[in-house]
């Protein structure tokens, strides 16, 4: 079961663009930067979208709660979520 969706990242061919797309369209604000990466933020959560310019970066990053812990780990990320 997922806990939360902490990221998902979009590949993008201009991450200035895609910025300002994402600000202008959707209303987000960028958290964070680095080279070839914004962290946007969205409204009521700290979830983001993160646009970036690297095909090695993951799309999916997600927490989940083990069932017969309950304590919280990451999963590594993966390009792919099948349910």
């Amino acid at each position: 079961m997922f806990k939360k969706i902490d990221c998902v990242m979009v590949r993008v061919d201009d991450v200035t663009s895609a910025e300002k797309f994402y600000s202008d369209v959707f209303g987000l604000k960028p958290r964070w930067r680095e080279r070839g990466a914004v962290g946007m933020g969205m409204p009521e959560t700290d979830a983001e979208i993160v646009l970036h310019s690297s095909a090695d970066i993951p799309q999916l990053r997600s927490r989940v709660a083990n069932s017969s812990t309950r304590a919280s780990r990451r999963l590594p990320c993966s390009r792919k979520l099948i349910v």
